[in-house]
């Protein structure tokens, strides 16, 4: 309780009464003074000091008032009164500025007529109570009047109790719903008894009813959820106390149960809420079992708040502003403050505990989960806040606190003002060390395949075990391991059931590549010749190591390899990451044939006369094959290891032996003199060769002949170099003859004309 007494007069007998709230007051009715300041019906009290203000309507007033409600600037009053200045009877519109009674009067035109409910749902005021009709229109308990124009709508559920008047007691709205409550006993000829709902659009009664055992003398709706208080025993075929929720949406009984008893049977006389808080007033002495006279709060489980305002009396009407709420009814307080018919309190919360199910210990780096239960958690405007080792901890004002250190949590509850600090009692948390799971590695982390790199536990200890990952699975224990593969690792270190996971590290195993080898030249050479030696893989930045039997003989940054030396080669090759492949598996076996080393010896002189010739020899002359050439040019059947030259030129010989040849280097033969053509000795150039004249030559196919005696006819030979006749011709100063069909090389043309004159050339088949 607050002191907060304005020292309300009630009238004994009256069991009625009600409160609004603005701003800066709230407003009272049933209330005939304030201390020793005369008020009749209507006050309006200073919400902070409890001092009546000097709001007083202009009105002369004898009678009852039943409801407030208030809507903006204008304060709706209902009741059964008579003898306004103005003709008013059942309801009333005062300003809530200055007390003056509007000009609005809905016509309840019998001063018998009872207004015991209102509520304003949009531009539609909701009245219920005891009357028969308004502004001429048949009404029966029930009306609506549109707020602007003041007059009655033509919504008119059909409400009946027997033969007598139905008395409308209490009202609210929800989702198009009016939910009423009183005495009746049908809507619209449809049974319905002391609860029902109507639709505001239709005017028809809903399927809800709940079938009361009792009175309904209060409704209030939060929500979804629709608080309903009286004097019964049971709703909805449910035993309940003269107290309930239901569930609007559904409207089904929810399995909120507060424990009501009194002496008598118990009256609940009126609701509140606010936030998660259930405030009943009424006639009662205990609640769930515990002293709570006329007065206590319960939150949305059902469990009881606060302690017992020790009220002795009834309370008619409870309303709130901000976190205060006041009651009002014809009661004392029987313990200090002592407060009379009215007065204000503050729903202080109540014990609070930690909820801890966890061990007491728990490792670093992880979270106990702290939650709170009990008091007023949640409801609006009570601050909670977390602390450690007896300070707050910053920023910890939520419902749960994740714990990281050890020590001593209390969790406090307070809303501001006159309500004592609650503190939980403590509940002490140890951290245990959580072992560190770093890692060193004792190399890079990039090898080739066969490689490997030694990894170890940064922080070794005693009692410390270690568990090695890879890709998630396990690898192996220890403080070291070698890893040989490609994978992401992880260390895992676990000491007195706490345990941690390191970040990932990656090695990667680069893999070697594969060698081969290959040729498309000649495996079989002759010395001095070479093999050309192709290498796989062909990539730039690649090496290549060349081996010939057990040696390397040399290394190379491309692909390809000569050689010229016989033996049996492979390859190895490095990759651009340093990786080198294993020895190829497949080879190339290089022959080398010895060469022949070929000469000429002249046997005597290399001048030709006009009695002698000059006689060549090749060397070697044995397992060899020979083949003499004039000026580079193949001699026709020179191809034995002794050759006669017979004219003058450049003369060599290429030697062959077992496929390899080489070529002498050539012997020069000079002529000088003439010499007579012999028979015997056909390659000695003879005298006269001014007589012939061929041309072209050399020749690939017609060869032109003259002879500068054209007026003699003669015998014109052809023959080969070795002296062997090939065909003879009659000549008689000019012929052409076909040489296409002739091989390639030198030929001789001997000329004897019929007057004795002889002449020898040569010529060139190509």
């Amino acid at each position: 309780l607050l002191g907060w007494d304005p020292k309300a007069k009630t009238l004994p007998i009256s069991g009625h009464g009600c409160i609004a709230s603005s701003a800066s007051g709230i407003f009272i009715g049933q209330i005939p003074a304030v201390g020793v300041v005369a008020r009749k019906g209507l006050a309006a009290i200073n919400v902070t000091t409890g001092i009546l203000t000097d709001w007083q309507p202009s009105i002369a007033y004898s009678g009852t008032v039943y409801a407030l409600c208030r809507s903006s600037d204008t304060l709706f009053v209902g009741g059964r009164f008579g003898g306004f200045s103005q003709a008013h009877s059942g309801m009333v519109a005062v300003s809530v500025s200055d007390g003056a009674l509007l000009n609005w009067n809905p016509g309840f035109s019998n001063y018998m007529d009872e207004v015991r409910t209102i509520i304003k749902s949009g531009n539609t005021i909701f009245a219920g109570g005891k009357f028969s009709s308004v502004g001429g229109y048949l009404r029966k308990g029930l009306v609506a009047i549109d707020a602007a124009t003041l007059t009655v709508t033509t919504w008119n559920p059909i409400v009946s109790n027997g033969t007598g008047l139905p008395d409308i007691t209490a009202m609210t709205e929800y989702a198009g719903k009016l939910y009423v409550a009183g005495n009746f006993d049908a809507i619209n000829g449809i049974p319905r008894s002391r609860l029902a709902s109507i639709d505001v659009a239709t005017a028809q009664p809903a399927t809800f009813s709940p079938s009361m055992t009792g009175n309904v003398n209060t409704l209030f709706a939060s929500g979804n959820t629709l608080y309903v208080g009286g004097s019964y025993g049971s709703i909805l075929g449910q035993p309940r106390t003269s107290l309930a929720a239901i569930d609007m949406t559904a409207d089904t009984l929810l399995p909120w149960n507060p424990a009501i008893s009194s002496n008598g049977f118990p009256k609940v006389l009126t609701l509140h809420t606010q936030g998660s808080s259930v405030y009943c007033g009424g006639e009662f002495s205990h609640m769930n079992g515990l002293p709570r006279n006329n007065l206590a709060v319960v939150n949305a489980t059902g469990a009881l708040q606060g302690t017992s305002a020790d009220i002795s009396g009834s309370v008619y009407a409870i309303n709130s502003q901000g976190q205060t709420v006041f009651a009002g009814g014809s009661f004392l307080s029987l313990s200090n403050p002592r407060i009379n018919n009215m007065t204000a309190f503050i729903d202080c919360p109540g014990e609070v505990q930690i909820n801890y199910t966890g061990p007491g210990s728990f490792c670093g780096g992880s979270a106990a989960s702290l939650l709170v239960a009990g008091g007023s958690i949640g409801a609006a405007g009570y601050d909670l806040q977390w602390n450690l080792n007896g300070s707050p901890i910053p920023g910890a004002t939520d419902t749960s606190y994740l714990a990281i250190d050890g020590g001593s949590y209390t969790v406090s509850l307070s809303n501001g003002l006159a309500c004592p600090v609650k503190i939980s009692l403590p509940e002490f948390l140890t951290v245990k060390p959580t072992p560190d799971p770093s890692f060193a590695s004792g190399g890079p982390l990039q090898f080739c395949e066969g490689g490997s790199v030694l990894m170890s536990a940064a922080h070794p200890g005693a009692g410390i075990t270690f568990t090695w990952l890879k890709n998630g699975a396990y690898l192996g224990g220890g403080d070291t391991k070698t890893i040989k593969n490609t994978g992401s690792y992880n260390l895992v270190a676990k000491q007195n059931g706490c345990n941690d996971t390191s970040a990932s590290f990656t090695v990667t195993a680069y893999p070697l590549p594969i060698a081969s080898l290959s040729t498309t030249d000649s495996t079989t050479i002759c010395s001095g010749d070479q093999v050309g030696l192709l290498a796989s893989p062909d990539y730039p930045g690649f090496t290549y190591y060349w081996k010939n039997g057990s040696t390397f003989t040399d290394t190379t940054a491309i692909a390809g390899y000569n050689t010229g030396t016989a033996g049996t080669y492979k390859i190895m090759v490095m990759d651009t990451m340093g990786c080198v492949s294993k020895l190829s598996t497949s080879k190339v076996k290089v022959i080398v044939k010895q060469a022949p080393i070929a000469s000429i010896t002249a046997i005597g002189s290399t001048t030709l006369t006009s009695s002698t010739n000059v006689k060549l020899k090749a060397m070697p002359k044995t397992g060899a094959t020979w083949q003499w050439t004039l000026d580079g040019t193949p001699i026709t059947g020179a191809t034995a290891n002794q050759f006669i030259a017979s004219a003058s030129g450049d003369y060599a010989v290429e030697i062959t032996v077992n496929g390899c040849t080489d070529t002498a280097a050539a012997v020069t033969v000079i002529q000088t003199g003439q010499r007579t053509p012999d028979e015997d000795m056909p390659f000695i150039a003879t005298s006269g060769s001014e007589i012939l004249t061929v041309y072209p030559n050399p020749a690939n196919r017609a060869l032109n002949i003259s002879t500068t005696d054209s007026d003699q006819e003669g015998l014109l030979q052809m023959m080969d170099m070795g002296g062997r006749l090939i065909k003879s011709y009659r000549i008689k100063g000019y012929l052409t003859i076909d040489v296409a069909s002739l091989t390639t090389g030198i030929y001789l043309l001997k000329y004897n004309s019929d007057n004795g004159n002889v002449s020898m050339t040569r010529f060139v088949k190509d």
